[in-house]
């Protein structure tokens, strides 16, 4: 978890991006809390038999409205997770590159030459990767 915090952290400026994941994340958990409630609702009415056909029906369509918001914020929540590790890559890959610009001539004369380019190619879709999938799997 200090891994993640440092990452984001370092990225802090994509913060737009955190934000909205978050208040996405928490608005599913949110919704799908509703069902059991609306389901139980049901099940009481059916079992008394004093719910109208006015009343399920409702009921139903209430279902079906929480669970296209659910589908509709989860797409769009995934949609900012995307975003937010396409952006990840390119602010990863625009300081590592000002980083190694900044790096002395010896250091490259001890490096072999696709070592450095291999190392850090990987470690950014890696990091890329990982934040992409904890936002659209939070």
């Amino acid at each position: 978890m200090k891994d993640i915090a440092k990452i984001v952290k370092y990225s802090w400026n994509l913060k737009r991006y955190y934000l909205v994941t978050t208040v996405f994340v928490i608005a599913i958990a949110l919704l799908n809390q509703v069902d059991p409630f609306i389901f139980k609702a049901i099940v009481d009415a059916l079992v008394s038999k004093t719910g109208t056909a006015g009343y399920l029906g409702i009921l139903v369509v209430l279902i079906l409205f929480v669970s296209l918001a659910t589908t509709l914020i989860s797409n769009v929540q995934g949609f900012y997770g995307d975003m937010l590790g396409a952006k990840l890559n390119t602010l990863l890959s625009q300081r590592y590159y000002d980083h190694i610009l900044k790096l002395p001539l010896e250091y490259f004369d001890n490096e072999v030459a696709g070592r450095v380019t291999s190392r850090l190619e990987r470690s950014i879709v890696t990091i890329s990767s990982l934040m992409n999938a904890f936002a659209n799997n939070f």
